[in-house]
């Protein structure tokens, strides 16, 4: 608690219960098991007015929803964890007010944003940088050794679609076993709106997820938002094991297909990209080596 709170606050905080207001986010019940860790999270600014702590409060409040409904833990260094923060931020609607800075605040306040970050919250990362081949080798591997065969399961079907097919995020909910099929030599997977090719390396993989969960959703049945949200808590905190993003997953699809030579109509078609400004984030990670033509100018006639 801050030193010097306003006692106007304090009593503010003691009432505040926003399953009461007009139009509530969050139920009785669920407020009542939530409300000691957002009052805890907030209690570093008891100093400020009402009208400025507001907007703390709801956005904390959210975050806690959000982490309970999660199944994380209701411990204030745990909600406000930046990983945590940033998988929250990723599902905020964008009619909803920004929580952003209001999270990143509180959790600089309690110690958990590091030194080097920005002070609008985490330096975020160019989630159209591709995994590495040793940080691939390094998923796969926290991947195998889950504690139960239906993580090990959802964290390969991830893998698979994303890094393997460029499929994640809405169009990898549904895809199921029997929607990997061949076009001539080539394999594909159906999604609602295209065919993603499957890259050749990572059959093993598909065969692998498809003996695992051979009938279903390749990535169980949780929503495509929550089910990578889990995906990534349960790699959280591994040594030598690189954050999940299923955005880097795509782009290491994405950028293999441009380092492998595919036209830019194919890498447009198999990715679901829209147009061809859309590869320009990518184009940075492309390293083909150059082409020299084996005839000078000064010889060619």
């Amino acid at each position: 608690m801050t030193s010097d709170p306003r006692p106007e606050t304090l009593a503010f905080l003691e009432q505040y219960n926003p399953a009461k207001a007009p139009q509530c986010y969050v139920s009785p019940a669920q407020w009542t098991e939530i409300r000691p860790v957002v009052l805890e999270g907030v209690s570093p600014l008891a100093h400020l007015a009402r009208p400025t702590l507001r907007p703390f409060l709801t956005a904390l409040t959210r975050l806690a929803l959000f982490g309970q409904q999660h199944g994380y833990e209701l411990d204030i260094k745990v909600l406000l964890d930046p990983v945590l923060v940033e998988a929250f931020l990723g599902n905020v609607r964008k009619e909803t007010k920004d929580p952003a800075p209001y999270l990143w605040r509180l959790s600089d306040r309690w110690g958990l944003v590091g030194t080097g970050d920005s002070h609008a919250g985490l330096m975020q990362p160019d989630y159209r940088a591709p995994y590495s081949h040793t940080e691939m080798t390094a998923l796969l591997l926290a991947a195998h050794n889950q504690c139960s065969t239906h993580r090990t399961a959802t964290l390969l079907a991830i893998i698979f679609l994303g890094a393997g097919c460029g499929v994640n995020r809405g169009p990898a909910a549904g895809v199921m076993a029997r929607d990997v099929h061949q076009h001539g030599d080539a394999w594909f997977v159906r999604t609602p709106k295209y065919c993603a090719r499957v890259r050749e390396e990572f059959l093993p993989l598909y065969y692998e997820v498809a003996e695992l969960r051979p009938t279903g959703r390749l990535r169980g049945t949780r929503s495509h938002d929550s089910v990578t949200v889990a995906a990534s808590a349960w790699l959280h905190g591994r040594r030598g094991v690189p954050s999940l993003s299923v955005d880097r997953l795509r782009a290491t699809y994405v950028c293999e297909l441009l380092n492998d030579g595919t036209s830019v109509l194919d890498t447009l078609a198999w990715s679901g990209l829209q147009g061809a400004e859309s590869l320009n984030g990518y184009l940075a990670y492309v390293s083909r080596p150059p082409f020299h033509c084996a005839t000078s100018i000064q010889g060619a006639k």
